[in-house]
């Protein structure tokens, strides 16, 4: 998928982590058109390109570990666009799953200096 040309991508991992943020509070704008991006993947690829630029600084465990993360979410809310099977619902607790993931990370990061 080829990313809009003015699409920001994370490029420090805070804001891998307020992408995250953004991405789990945004539940209640799903149905704004938009914030609808979430389902047509544009999301998903701004935060899996993040991941890649920053996959020197995350290691390679943690990299994997995001980017599986973010493909069931995406998944997820494919399978559910509506709101209406419970599926987006568990991809929404995958996000926070996946913030929860990186603030450890970054908690771990901190210990070691």
């Amino acid at each position: 998928m080829t990313l809009p040309d003015r699409v920001h991508i994370p490029s420090t991992i805070q804001e891998l982590h307020d992408y995250l943020y953004m991405l789990r509070t945004m539940r209640a704008a799903m149905k704004d058109a938009v914030f609808h991006k979430l389902n047509d993947g544009v999301a998903f690829e701004v935060f899996r390109e993040g991941l890649r630029r920053l996959k020197p600084r995350l290691g390679d465990d943690a990299h994997s570990k995001l980017l599986d993360l973010v493909d069931r979410v995406e998944q997820k809310f494919r399978l559910d666009p509506d709101e209406k099977t419970g599926e987006a619902h568990q991809g929404f607790l995958l996000l926070t799953e996946m913030e929860e993931y990186l603030m450890d990370w970054k908690a771990k990061r901190r210990r070691k200096k």
